[in-house]
């Protein structure tokens, strides 16, 4: 074909020869030669045959969402229709699941090229795990010898768990996973076999993606990333805007990664699934910006607060007030990420910046997010996030350190959380007043003491829920819980055991173990503030997801939502035991109800900087069949 005599390839060949240490005079007397070669040849074969514009590259990891739902049919099916003009190449290599929903895919390996609305065969890669960077490298080796483009895509599809664990989890391969070195291993391979162009745009259908690890380990690889903060919908990004995108005369990096943002923001509106969604388009080239800023903090740290409890602290308190993204709680999981616009934002406002640049970092933020698409209870979103240990027990902090390519942020991280941090007492572990419970944390143990919430329970362990809605004396440190205004959060009426796993001033985010089908999963919902309705706001059904896997490290994707006739069993926070159920007849409702008549108790949570935590005393209290509710103390 012509488009093998490319401006661009002998360009690749012309910087070759010049690394060689071939002379300028006879490099240049090649290139001279290959580009009247060029033009002979192209002039024999018929300059119709002309090189596509773009190549989207997708690598198709079908995993459990493939298996159980056919999610990766339905996008190869999206592809199918999205009448991909000429100029577009679409490649795929498609594995990593036990079976397949659709015709094209014959067994895992499967090699397709998108012609004419059709899938035809490419051919078959060598059986190895999708999660070892050598298949990813060989594919992309494959594309550009095969479907060269004058620009070119790279998007890994399936689930992905940040950058602790990584993308694309073969299911037939123990859920093996491209940690971020083996992902940065494959698209340099793929890189090195464009002559050291790097791609247009590296992206990732697949959840916790947009960190900034991430786009560390993309740097130089890639002119623009594209990846979600939060877990995605399983039905993933829309590909007919993205086709449609590249078939532009004006399509650039840029405009295809607007394209990638706009349409799964609409896929995720018209599903009823955009209410908690983010997508960010990344301008790689800007990334040092945000490196230097990171150091200013680093520096600063060091060298005006120290690095100990003072740091520590600030650290923590900005990872609290950020947004936070995937599993946030023990029981669901933790992926310990949080937005890390929302981190310097909420330490410059607290702390102030006249000793360390945090408003600085906040604004290289902003330069590196070129476009970014938020819901209406992910509005924090920056398009970036960070990993923070904001659980320390299960926090994966060593396994940070050694695969993190923030490497100056690692090492700061394993100081701060080797320090001496001592455990939390209370001055008073529990008392009445006023018909409130009351603590006050020992002002001795101020320096380890970081927050509180509060855990309300049936004495007989069939109702527990954990929440927030307190009132706050920092000055005395003393905090007060209210009894009687407790209530229970409901399900089409069941009561549901619920705990809170990320806040702001406008919403909650909340988390319920339950069994769907006889699935054990979790309902995600949220409590959005409203002046202007009667109740002060209204709770907001988000889906239904399978939480983060305590082995692989493996975060599910949201569900579809509820339907009508599924049967949905509420299950105990503590161990998992099954509860009442209910079948969904109409639509989901999410609702308070007064406390049912019982025997209650409830105690107070503190924790430490570390996120470790330590129990007040318990008080009971009695609700009638009434309503009305006896503090016993």
């Amino acid at each position: 074909m012509c488009s093998r005599f490319s401006q661009r390839n002998i360009k690749r060949l012309y910087r070759l020869l010049r690394a060689k240490c071939i002379s300028f005079v006879t490099a240049s007397a090649i290139f001279l030669i290959l580009c009247i070669a060029a033009i002979s040849f192209c002039t024999e074969t018929g300059a119709a045959e002309n090189k596509a514009s773009w190549t989207l590259c997708l690598y198709l990891c079908g995993s459990n969402l493939e298996t159980r739902q056919g999610w990766a049919s339905k996008t190869l099916k999206e592809l199918k229709s999205s009448d991909a003009p000429e100029s577009v190449n679409v490649v795929i290599q498609a594995g990593g699941a036990v079976s397949w929903e659709n015709e094209y895919v014959q067994k895992n390996g499967q090699r397709l090229v998108l012609k004419d609305g059709s899938f035809q065969d490419a051919g078959m890669a060598e059986a190895r795990s999708m999660g070892e960077s050598e298949t990813l490298a060989d594919f992309l080796t494959f594309c550009e010898a095969e479907y060269p483009a004058d620009h070119t895509a790279v998007v890994l599809w399936n689930h992905g768990s940040g950058p602790l664990r990584g993308v694309c989890f073969d299911e037939e391969a123990s859920f093996d996973a491209l940690t971020l070195p083996e992902l940065g291993t494959g698209i340099k391979a793929g890189v090195e076999a464009r002559g050291g162009i790097p791609y247009d745009i590296v992206g990732f259908d697949a959840c916790l993606m947009g960190s900034f690890e991430t786009a560390v380990a993309l740097k130089g690889s890639a002119d623009w990333m594209v990846a979600s903060e939060e877990i995605e919908s399983g039905a993933g990004w829309d590909y007919g805007p993205i086709i449609e995108a590249m078939g532009r005369e004006d399509a650039n990096a840029r405009v295809v990664s607007v394209a990638v943002c706009d349409g799964y923001e609409a896929k995720s509106a018209k599903r009823g699934k955009g209410n908690a969604i983010t997508l960010a388009a990344l301008e790689l080239a800007q990334l040092p910006a945000l490196e230097q800023a990171m150091e200013e903090v680093y520096i600063a740290l060091q060298e005006n607060v120290g690095i100990g409890i003072g740091a520590l602290r600030r650290l923590a308190f900005g990872a609290q007030t950020a947004e936070s993204f995937g599993g946030g709680s023990d029981r669901e999981g933790r992926s310990n990420l949080v937005d890390l616009k929302g981190l310097a934002v909420g330490c410059a406002e607290a702390y102030g910046t006249e000793d360390v640049p945090w408003d600085r970092l906040a604004e290289a933020v902003d330069t590196v997010v070129a476009y970014n698409v938020q819901g209406k209870v992910t509005s924090g979103a920056s398009g970036i996030s960070i990993w923070y240990p904001i659980a320390l027990k299960d926090s994966g902090l060593t396994d940070y350190v050694a695969m993190s390519p923030l490497v100056r942020y690692a090492s700061v991280l394993k100081e701060l959380f080797s320090i001496n941090v001592g455990e939390v007492s209370f001055l008073d572990a529990g008392s009445v007043k006023d018909e409130n419970f009351c603590v006050t944390i020992d002002p001795e143990s101020a320096d380890s003491f970081f927050d509180i919430y509060v855990i309300n329970r049936r004495v007989d362990g069939s109702y527990e829920d954990h929440n927030v809605d307190r009132v706050d004396d920092w000055d005395t440190l003393s905090f007060y819980w209210q009894p009687s205004r407790a209530v229970e959060v409901t399900l089409n009426g069941m009561p549901l055991d619920v705990r809170v796993v990320s806040y702001t001033e406008d919403y909650m985010v909340f988390t319920s173990p339950v069994r769907v089908n006889g699935e054990d999963c979790f309902l995600r919902f949220s409590w959005i503030d409203d002046e202007e309705n009667p109740e002060g706001g209204y709770y907001e059904f988000l889906g239904i997801w399978n939480g983060v896997d305590h082995v692989s490290g493996l975060a599910g994707r949201f569900l579809s939502a509820l339907e009508r006739g599924d049967e949905v069993q509420a299950l105990s926070l503590q161990n998992g035991e099954a509860r009442e159920s209910v079948i969904i007849e109409d639509d989901v409702q999410i609702s308070d109800i007064p406390m049912e008549a019982g025997e209650y108790e409830c105690c107070f949570v503190a924790l430490d900087l570390y996120g470790r935590e330590y129990p007040s005393g318990v008080c009971r209290y009695s609700v009638d069949e009434a309503g009305n509710v006896t503090v016993v103390g």
